[in-house]
């Protein structure tokens, strides 16, 4: 069995997708180990470092504190759960995950639970709101099993146009650079779109699913993202073509009868930009990216990347 790893906004908490069902019943978070008796999450709470595990549908997400790192964490988890599934159990989360303890509710909040379990979950589950993924291998389950490579990460053409004109006086250069046939993975849009989580979004997400605002690619909101809507897809996968105007040049160079008056060799002024202009399809701030966050080994990802900035310079060349 093969377990993939993705990482979060968080850089303290890892998820673990094993390609099978973890949950039929909700998502859990589990801190302690005496709140459970399920095997798999006590051991995974037992690693040095490990602070809490939490459960979804078909993924674990396991925290760590600080002062360890994922390599000396990741791959005991990885065996962990290996070697849950290779004996066969089903790893079906229950309300009984929890133990014995038992939550108590006021009147009112009863009602509201009541509602909610009989009027609202019903409802959302039957008008839909999650994204529908492609079952590839026909196995009526929708996991890590149905991934399949999909575009790539260098691009095929790239290349530049650079020329420079003069006038009179006047002089300008400019050089323009274009590159496309690849596909970026725009794990930055994942994150602040995904609505996964307690932290910032994008105001696209304002266009998600409801009862009133079905017409919509861009799911419904719910905590800890259930449904795995924000899973690894073709949903964060773009268009990585660009063309820009990576720099210009204008100048003007005074003429030898002035330089002269001035004592001076030489007089020129300019105005310079770098970055100026960019035409692309990409949703991401920088379509000139193969980064992932610290790293420049993840050609065609893009996950949290400054963009290249627009300057633009203001001088004089003299010469004596």
């Amino acid at each position: 069995m093969f377990v993939q790893t993705e990482v979060t906004p968080n850089p303290n908490s890892l998820k673990f997708l094993p390609g099978k069902t973890v949950s039929n019943n909700g998502s859990f978070e589990v801190i302690k180990k005496e709140e459970t008796d399920n095997e798999l999450v006590r051991n995974i709470l037992s690693i040095n470092g490990v602070t809490g595990v939490f459960l979804g549908e078909d993924f674990i997400s396991i925290n760590k504190n600080e002062e360890v790192n994922w390599e000396d964490i990741k791959h005991i988890a990885i065996s962990l759960i290996n070697d849950f599934y290779s004996t066969g159990k089903e790893f079906v989360i229950a309300n009984e995950l929890l133990g014995e303890k038992k939550e108590e509710h006021t009147e009112i909040e009863k009602q509201i639970i009541s509602i909610l379990e009989s009027k609202i979950r019903p409802a959302v589950a039957k008008d839909g709101g999650d994204i529908k993924f492609k079952d590839l291998n026909g196995d009526n389950v929708i996991n890590a099993l149905d991934q399949q490579i999909m575009g790539q990460g260098l691009p095929t053409f790239f290349g530049g146009l650079t020329n420079n004109m003069k006038y009179k006086n006047f002089d300008v250069s400019f050089f323009f650079q274009f590159s496309g046939g690849n596909q970026i993975y725009n794990n930055t849009r994942a994150f602040s779109e995904g609505m996964n989580g307690l932290f910032g979004q994008t105001t696209a997400v304002l266009n998600r699913w409801t009862p009133t605002n079905t017409n919509t690619n861009i799911p419904r909101a719910i905590y800890g993202d259930t449904p795995n809507n924000r899973r690894t897809s073709t949903r964060w996968l773009e268009d990585g073509d660009f063309i820009r105007l990576k720099n210009a040049n204008i100048g003007y160079t005074f003429s030898p009868s002035l330089v002269k008056r001035l004592k001076l060799n030489s007089l020129r002024m300019y105005v310079a930009g770098q970055n100026l202009w960019t035409k692309t399809k990409y949703q991401g701030l920088d379509p000139e990216v193969s980064t992932f966050s610290d790293t420049n080994t993840a050609p065609g990802t893009d996950f949290l990347t400054f963009p290249q900035a627009r300057t633009y310079t203001f001088g004089i060349n003299v010469g004596f």
